[in-house]
């Protein structure tokens, strides 16, 4: 029974990230780095498809179905103030601002296909550093060199939130996130909050 049960799941498996690559084949000439994401292994991809359907579920307010996108299997109660909280700031943003945060949530992991430990800083330099190409596809879909360098901004601290909690790191690892933001902030106050709401979100 058992061996059946892994059998099935490794099939819907399999048709998932079949379905998943050839969505992205369609979309070759039109979306940024591709290749990468068609490089990566298959759980990567599952997860960054969990992610961004984590983040539809949480800009629209869809309680049960964040519950049934989180990886962590964790049941949080809706009157918790930590989702509470995620879903204030996500009620807030722009419909530019949610474009700018699925595109990060799309990106976020593509250093994957580079160098895995440092997926991050990896993934960060590969959208600062778009050439021309890349640089046209993000500005057809919307997207300014601003944008780039706050998702660039996005990808490399990622996993720093993450980390924290797992014990990782201690505490003292958020001051490389907190001395660029705030060096940014003192010329452009908004962004200190905006980039920290972010990052909450993306985690």
């Amino acid at each position: 029974m058992f061996a059946n049960d892994k059998t099935n799941a490794n099939k819907i498996r399999e048709i998932e990230i079949s379905n998943i690559k050839m969505e992205m084949e369609k979309y070759k000439e039109i979306v940024p780095y591709i290749d990468l994401f068609l490089n990566m292994k298959d759980k990567d991809l599952i997860h960054i498809q969990k992610v961004m359907d984590m983040i539809d579920n949480l800009l629209e307010d869809r309680y049960d179905e964040v519950l049934n996108t989180s990886e962590s299997g964790d049941r949080v109660s809706k009157k918790f103030k930590g989702y509470t909280d995620l879903i204030d700031i996500a009620g807030k943003l722009s419909e530019d601002d949610k474009r700018l945060l699925r595109c990060a949530a799309i990106y976020h992991d593509i250093g994957k296909s580079l160098i895995r430990a440092r997926h991050g800083p990896e993934g960060a330099d590969v959208i600062k550093d778009s050439g021309r190409k890349a640089r046209k596809q993000f500005c057809n879909l919307g997207f300014r060199r601003p944008d780039l360098y706050f998702i660039s901004d996005l990808i490399r601290f990622h996993d720093y939130l993450a980390m924290i909690g797992t014990g990782e790191v201690s505490y003292l690892i958020f001051a490389e996130v907190l001395s660029p933001v705030s060096n940014i902030s003192l010329s452009v106050p908004t962004y200190a909050n905006k980039f920290l709401n972010f990052l909450l979100l993306l985690n």
